[in-house]
Order: C-alpha cells, then structure tokens, then sequence
C-alpha cells in the first residue's frame, strides 16, 4: 500500500516533468497538503526518474543521462585546461553518475585563485549566473554558478589543503560522494557505452 509521502512524491515529481514547478521545493510545497510532513528530496528524483524513463523509454533516458554527463565533464575540462594547475573533484550526487533538472552539479575546484579562473573561463563564453561567496570548513570561499541547456553546475573555488578533499559536504559537514576527474571520466566513457549498446 502506498504512503502519503509516497503519494506526494509522485506528485511533486510529476509537477518537475511537466514544467509546471521550476524547482524541487516549490513542487514538494505545491504537492503537500498543509501540515503534511514533506517528502525526502531522494523519493522525488525517483519518482522523477521513474517518469523520465516512461516517457522516455530506458535508451532515450540514458541518452538524456549521458548528455548532462557529457556537459559536466566536458566543463571540468575546460576548468582543467585553463587552469592546469587547478585540482578539479566532482562532489555529490554528480559523482555517483547522477545529473539532473532537481539540483545542480557540483565540483571544487582547488589550488587557484577565483578572479583569473573566471577571466579564463569568460574567455570560452562561460558566464556565471551567479558569483557569490560561501561559507565553509575552509572558510568563506568564492562560488559561481553556471548553465546553459544540458547542465547547471556549481563550483567552490578551494583553497589546496586536506579538507578540500575531502568526502563530506564543506558547508554542512554531512558524507558526500566524491571522484577525481579521471575517475568521472571513466564514470562517463562507462555510461557511453551502455548507450552505444543500446544503438
């Protein structure tokens, strides 16, 4: 028998497919009833995924999957190529194959200075949306926020010390998944193939 939170989920989910919420939490809010306890934000993306994939079929799904893979570390390069000194780590939920319209990517990126990283990047036409600051283990850090039609991602430019490398949330101190860029690109090439199977 299904939950109410289950129930609301779904709802909120199918409220992100349709375009009809721009966010996760104005779908969960417009899905629960006053009073309700919210949904976890993890039973949402599933219901999401379980909707992509119906209407999608499972090969036009990992071919959306691959995509928004494919944005990411394709920016993570362009990090790395104009900042070669820059020690670029995928963090949560992006580091475990996971891209979606719920959340941004995220990635750190260490050992540089923010100013002639964005200067270097602009030069390629990325933008920020959004360049802030950010309070973490390490201290207030700049952060920037990019996008375009297969990918938003978030960046925190990290000063190089053990901390920054660290498998936990640098602002909340919660366990997060972490990979190399390397080891995203292996992520990457394995989830190409399993497209290319399909073809």
């Amino acid at each position: 028998m299904r939950t109410t939170l289950d129930i609301t989920a779904q709802a909120a989910a199918t409220l992100l497919a349709s375009g009809d919420a721009e966010s996760m939490a104005e779908a969960i809010a417009r899905a629960s009833a006053e009073g309700d306890a919210p949904p976890a934000r993890s039973l949402v993306r599933r219901h999401l995924e379980s909707l992509r994939q119906a209407s999608l079929g499972m090969t036009g799904w990992r071919r959306l999957r691959l995509a928004r893979l494919e944005a990411l570390l394709e920016f993570a390069d362009t990090v790395a190529f104009v900042m070669p000194e820059a020690t670029c780590v995928i963090s949560g939920r992006a580091a475990e194959g996971h891209v979606d319209e719920t959340s941004p990517a995220r990635m750190r990126v260490i050992g540089v200075a923010a100013p002639p990283l964005f200067d270097a990047l602009e030069v390629h036409d990325l933008f920020g949306d959004h360049i802030g600051t950010v309070t973490t283990a390490l201290g207030s850090v700049a952060a920037a926020r990019f996008s375009d039609a297969d990918l938003l991602v978030e960046i925190m430019i990290l000063p190089e010390a053990p901390e920054a490398y660290t498998p936990r949330n640098l602002i909340d101190g919660r366990p997060v998944a972490t990979c190399t860029l390397d080891a995203f690109r292996t992520l990457v090439e394995g989830a190409r193939r399993v497209v290319e199977g399909d073809d």
